[in-house]
């Protein structure tokens, strides 16, 4: 069931077109959706035909839906097929953003061993005798 603001949301794009059909510039330049609980029914495996359905009409206004997932590609693939995603993906908790059709990472960014245990170090560092 979707929510009042979810509703508005898409009678404001709904109205990106002029009488006549033709398209203005739309006022949602992109949608970014969390998965799990989110976009994924509570049962973590289907998603409402409403929302299928919506999210299809949003892409079809040349606006991107973006699925953001601590996933990797190949385990948010099954979601991104599921729900009808056509263009982008964000993973691995927004190290790579990737475009669907071929896989190309468009952008990447990977720390270091040393760099990404400095916040665990500064962490337990301030646990003290925990």
């Amino acid at each position: 069931q979707a929510s009042g603001w979810f509703k508005q949301s898409i009678a404001r794009m709904a109205s990106d077109f002029n009488g006549d059909g033709r398209q203005q510039r739309p006022s949602c330049r992109l949608v970014a959706l969390d998965g799990n609980g989110t976009l994924i029914k509570d049962d973590g495996v289907s998603v409402s035909e409403y929302t299928r359905e919506v999210l299809g009409r949003v892409q079809d206004l040349g606006i991107p839906v973006v699925l953001v997932t601590g996933r990797s590609l190949e385990k948010a693939r099954s979601t991104l097929e599921l729900v009808g995603l056509r263009q982008y993906v964000i993973t691995e908790n927004g190290v790579r953003a990737t475009r669907i059709q071929d896989g190309h990472a468009l952008f990447e960014l990977w720390l270091e061993g040393p760099e990404a245990a400095e916040p665990l170090r500064r962490g337990r560092s301030g646990l003290g005798d925990v």
